[in-house]
């Protein structure tokens, strides 16, 4: 029976430490630059750009947060960094430089039958990054800081956002705070509005800690404030579990004239997104370490595809990579006890793994990168050994299993 390790945690009494592409994170194999666009849909220039940017200031690959924003690795500060701001910048993907450590606001990726139609989503999303950078005080939040906008899938309400909204079967939007939903709901035309506000208030009230999940009181505050600033644009349900959707998980696979495609351990090569980026369509990252490739006609969809496949990722809904997931481990992270991802590969491709069995590999008891759902935690020891444990969705709380493994559940 194995001791369960605590969660390491960071010192809150300082500011994060989560990168962007103004703020470097110094990992043992360079600086970390995270680009953050808000809802990680990016045109086939703007790909093309980050697959240039990957190969001229990184390692050569795109490397996606479970946050959905694509990082480059390996970059030098100094000069080399402040070249790679200003290509960054020319390409329109730094707007809003005083707040660029906030700009991440999740996204359903795919659409819902009753729920906002994509462009209505899109519109939201530009409108509410609009407004949370025209607030001086929100550039204060944690770099952690998520926003979720979810369309009643059930998908991006479950990444423990910090704020956001689920869509109603009758067009309204429920408001999460805390990784929680509450009794309020609006009419959409108020909904960035009072997102915005909630911010706001997120970030007046006296923080202690870098998520809203762990500060006490702030969401019943916020809460407070919404309805006392919003009483007519506000409405109180009774029930929010009958307003809250079950859990989903888009995986790869071909819909209509949209491909998933997952990408294993979210590593992408430079020249893979030059590649996809000649194909023409949009893409939208997302949190589970897919690509999402939007109006592929069926003229394109087979050979988009096999380059797909050849380029190393799939779009196999039973593909290991769907639920294979780790950290960056060694030899980039000097906290990592161990070459996760090279285990994490051979489990990806060993006989006896069951598509289905979430896996996460963590290099060490900071378990970065874990997924946001129950999952089988492999956690690497000084030792050079792993310690297995069925996790909590908040991947610090393990589940007693009466000593079943991974295949037995």
């Amino acid at each position: 029976m194995h001791t369960f390790i605590p969660r390491q945690e960071s010192d809150h009494s300082c500011h994060d430490s989560c990168p962007s592409t103004l703020r470097l994170f110094p990992a043992q194999d360079g600086g970390i630059a995270r680009i953050r666009k808000p809802g990680s849909l990016f045109t086939p220039a703007e790909l093309h750009f980050l697959g240039e940017a990957a190969a001229r200031y990184g390692d050569g690959f795109l490397h996606l947060s479970n946050r959905s924003h694509p990082q480059l690795r390996g970059v030098n500060k100094g000069d080399t960094h402040e070249r790679l701001i200003a290509d960054i910048a020319a390409a329109g993907l730094l707007p809003h430089p005083t707040h660029d450590s906030v700009r991440t606001i999740l996204v359903s990726p795919l659409p819902h039958s009753g729920g906002p139609s994509d462009s209505s989503l899109a519109r939201l999303v530009d409108e509410l990054d609009q407004e949370l950078c025209a607030c001086p005080a929100v550039a204060e939040l944690s770099g952690r800081t998520i926003i979720a906008l979810d369309n009643g899938s059930g998908d991006v309400c479950y990444e423990r956002p910090d704020l956001g909204a689920v869509a109603q079967p009758n067009g309204s939007w429920m408001i999460l705070l805390a990784a929680a939903p509450t009794p309020l709901t609006c009419a959409q035309d108020h909904l960035v509005e009072i997102l915005a506000a909630a911010a706001q208030y997120y970030a007046e009230f006296p923080r202690q800690q870098w998520r809203m999940v762990d500060e006490e009181q702030c969401r019943e505050t916020i809460v407070l404030r919404l309805q006392e600033s919003y009483s007519h644009e506000l409405t109180e349900i009774k029930d929010t579990e009958v307003a809250f959707p079950p859990r989903t998980q888009p995986t790869a696979g071909i819909t209509a004239d949209t491909v998933v495609a997952a990408i294993p351990f979210g590593r992408m090569t430079a020249e893979a997104a030059q590649i996809l980026a000649d194909f023409g369509y949009p893409v939208r990252f997302t949190p589970w370490h897919n690509v999402v490739i939007y109006g592929v006609s069926a003229a394109a969809r087979e050979d988009l595809c096999t380059a797909l496949t050849r380029l190393g990722m799939s779009v196999d809904p039973h593909h290991p990579a769907n639920w294979i997931s780790a950290c960056g481990g060694q030899p980039g992270c000097r906290r990592a006890h161990a070459d996760v991802r090279a285990d994490a590969w051979q489990q990806m491709h060993s006989p006896d793994y069951q598509p289905g069995v979430r896996i996460h590999y963590a290099g060490c008891a900071r378990r970065c990168g874990h997924p946001n759902a129950q999952h089988w935690e492999r956690l690497a020891t000084v030792q050079g050994e792993y310690v297995e444990m069925l996790m909590d969705a908040d991947g610090r709380t393990p589940v007693t299993t009466g000593g079943q493994q991974p295949h037995e559940l």
